[in-house]
């Protein structure tokens, strides 16, 4: 099966269309601003701003630019860039400068003896420095093992800092979506409390000309009451859905608030079914994926390096540098108190017995090695799991959709024909309640399935990695 494009229609585009680029670039500038503004002064302004308008275009590019796990992840990656550096200077030369003031018990010679019986400045006290060189030529390939280790560990980073931009794009636009259908479903509330308090208003003329019994009204009232609390209930989940977003959007509520604009239509994203292709893909197109198993490759990387703690090591090491005898006892006629030393060396460093540390070292790597594995392979069985769930959930969203769209038109009717037979005597009070609730339920049904369809969508595209 085709693989779906990435997700650029479900996430930027609805069915009323995208936001013009004038408007996005300028509320992301506001809010930035107001960002600025807010960090700079500790107490929030006591003027309360107009909200921005966004889309769901701007809500991502904020985001992006502003979450804290976003930019933690970049700082990962810049860490793990440095440990690569690190790493890759253990190929180069070290070359260090060293100086010190040596008390000696007994006289020492300033330098050694080039032949029997040479005359010497001799001292208790000497002073020093050097330059000392150390040129690896061979370390059973712990340098290189670190090395490729260290690039594989960056590569993960990278993958891992691109997955949660992924993962937030999704967070954001199901954020945005099911505050729509919030607003939406406030909007029919408000809707049924202006219908039943104009059907209140026509049972007072009723009541009056002794066309009703006062009772109705009085449930009718109730209906009413009952409608503004559940108004009401809902208005503070609004509120706690939009806190939520600034969240994501990593800006806080002080000193600026945001109007989401935007129409919760059908998406755009094609129907499809659940193919093996569809896992196939996600799993190597996931930067999750791609992190694990880079991380896998340099956990295999740093197991070998351990077990070059049994190898030995090759180097050559040289200095040169001045001795200076400090108040010598001794010191021939023309003999200088400071001299010029120097040496270069060849060594071979044999690891004999280290108390079973490279042992422990070896199985302590191993241990790691072993759980990245099955770490590996349960995000590949949730990778199946995500993209299945997903084109389910998409379906059957798709379906309450059709289903509600012929349905609300149904309820509204009967809701109205319901009305008017009450108003002639040839209805109940309990007729038009319950058509009204039907009304009601019919509507959240419909605001609920097209955000779960949008919501669908977005993962869908996540689950098969689309990359914002």
């Amino acid at each position: 099966m085709r693989s779906i494009a990435p997700g650029r229609t479900v996430r930027f585009k609805h069915a009323s269309g995208g936001w013009p680029e004038a408007r996005l670039l300028v509320a992301v500038a506001w809010i930035g601003a107001a960002i600025a503004a807010g960090s700079a002064h500790g107490n929030p302004a006591t003027a309360v701003p107009k909200p921005v308008a966004i889309g769901l275009a701007n809500a991502i590019e904020l985001a992006l630019q502003n979450n804290p796990e976003v930019k933690a992840a970049q700082s990962d990656f810049d860490m793990a860039a440095a440990q690569q550096d690190k790493a890759a200077a253990g190929h180069w030369p070290t070359l260090r400068a060293q100086a010190g003031l040596t008390e000696y018990r007994r006289n020492q010679r300033l330098y050694p003896a080039s032949s029997p019986g040479e005359p010497a400045v001799v001292s208790h006290h000497l002073a020093g420095g050097d330059v000392l060189l150390s040129v690896p030529l061979y370390t059973g390939g712990r340098v290189s093992g670190n090395v490729d280790a260290a690039e594989l560990a960056e590569d993960s980073a990278r993958h891992t800092g691109q997955w949660t931009k992924t993962d937030l794009v999704f967070q954001v636009t199901r954020a945005y979506y099911s505050i729509l259908a919030q607003r939406q479903f406030i909007a029919a509330l408000a809707t049924s409390e202006a219908a039943i308090m104009e059907h209140i208003d026509r049972l007072v003329a009723l009541v009056e000309e002794r066309k009703a019994a006062p009772l109705d009204r009085q449930r009718m009232q109730v209906r009413l009451a009952a409608l503004k609390q559940h108004r009401v209930q809902e208005e503070a989940a609004l509120r706690v859905q939009t806190l939520s977003l600034l969240s994501l959007l990593g800006v806080s509520k002080n000193g600026f608030s945001i109007e989401l604009v935007g129409e919760l239509g059908r998406p755009m994203m094609k129907l499809q079914n659940f193919s093996e292709t569809l896992v196939q893909e996600a799993l190597w197109r996931r930067a999750d994926c791609r992190a694990l198993r880079a991380s896998v490759r340099a956990q295999e990387r740093r197991t070998d390096v351990s077990r070059a703690g049994h190898y030995p090591q090759l180097l050559v090491q040289g200095s040169y540098g001045f001795r200076w005898g400090l108040w010598p006892s001794e010191q021939p006629d023309g003999a200088s108190a400071l001299a010029d030393v120097g040496q270069v060396g060849l060594y071979v460093d044999v690891p004999l017995f280290e108390g079973g540390r490279v042992n422990a070292e070896i199985r302590e790597q191993q241990a790691r090695l072993s759980s990245l594995r099955e770490k590996l392979r349960q995000v590949e069985l949730r990778v199946r799991l995500e993209v299945e769930a997903a084109v389910l959930d998409f379906q059957s969203a798709m379906e309450r959709v059709a289903l509600s769209e012929t349905t609300i038109a149904q309820a509204t009717e009967a809701f109205r024909v319901e009305t008017e037979k009450y108003t002639v005597g040839k209805s109940t009070v309990s007729d038009v309640l319950s058509a009204q609730s039907d009304l009601l339920d019919t509507e959240a049904s419909r605001a609920r399935a097209l955000a779960d369809a949008n919501i669908a969508a977005a993962a869908l595209a996540r689950a098969q990695g689309a990359e914002p």
